[in-house]
């Protein structure tokens, strides 16, 4: 009687281990958001602006500015420091864009969206 239940247990084992398998890679894909994602997060639009502006304070700061604008600015090349600083907040926001990606959101937060839920107002 113990040889049937043997190949049960082990058929058992075999479902929950293909179970948490399968369960582990729709963690894997929640945990990973694609690249799209990534790129229209809102930490990376602000990213961009950063690096395009910072982009254009650079170059002018580097050819563009004359004496008489340096003069008013009390001897800084503003536009340069202003277009550099610029430049690091962006790839921070990438940065932290691509390290930290927006994950989609969880079963019963899309079911209380699409019932139309508060879900900011922390009801479950």
């Amino acid at each position: 009687m113990s040889d049937m239940t043997e190949p049960h247990e082990k058929h058992e084992h075999h479902d929950k281990h293909e179970h948490h398998e399968h369960h582990g890679i729709e963690e894997t894909l929640r945990e990973r958001p694609g690249l799209a994602a990534i790129l229209f997060d809102l930490r990376s639009v602000i990213g961009l602006l950063f690096v395009v502006y910072g982009l254009v304070l650079t170059v002018l700061g580097l050819i563009g500015e004359t004496p008489e604008e340096l003069a008013k600015a009390g001897g800084l090349a503003l536009n340069l420091w202003m277009g550099l600083s610029m430049l690091i907040v962006g790839i921070i926001f990438y940065v932290w864009a691509f390290v930290k990606p927006p994950m989609p959101p969880e079963p019963d937060e899309m079911a209380q969206i699409d019932e139309g839920g508060p879900m900011h107002m922390g009801h479950h």
